[in-house]
Order: C-alpha cells, then structure tokens, then sequence
C-alpha cells in the first residue's frame, strides 16, 4: 500500500489532479485494484488528496489539496 501512495502522491503532485482509471491503467489483478483503492483512501484519511465526482458514472478525480505539498 504504501508503495501506491507514493505514485499516487507523484502523480497529483505532478498533474494536480489524477483520474482514478488513470491510475488503475497499470493493475494487473484485482488485489492490485484494492490496493490502489486503500492507498487512496489513506490518502484522503491523510487529508492530501480530495476525491470528486461531478456527476453519477462520470470519472472520479483525485485532487491534492494545495498545502499539503
């Protein structure tokens, strides 16, 4: 887990914002799946990522929240 928060954390801090199928792009299985969901609600725990969904079925978008890096 703590190896996808910090892609995770590189990737928002690079592009501000992240698609979350962007970041399941590289899973290989479903155990990598949960992983990458746990790491990012650590995240969220953490208060460094908001998540956001403007509409239902739309793409959910993780967003560092500025201060944080």
């Amino acid at each position: 887990i703590q190896e996808k928060i910090r892609r995770i954390q590189n990737l928002v801090f690079k592009e501000a914002y992240v698609s979350f199928n962007k970041i399941l792009t590289d899973a290989k299985d479903k155990t990598e799946i949960i992983v990458t969901f746990l790491a990012v609600l650590e995240l969220m725990k953490q208060r460094e990522i908001i998540v956001r969904q403007d509409k239902i079925f739309e793409d959910i978008i993780l967003e560092r929240i500025e201060n944080k890096f």
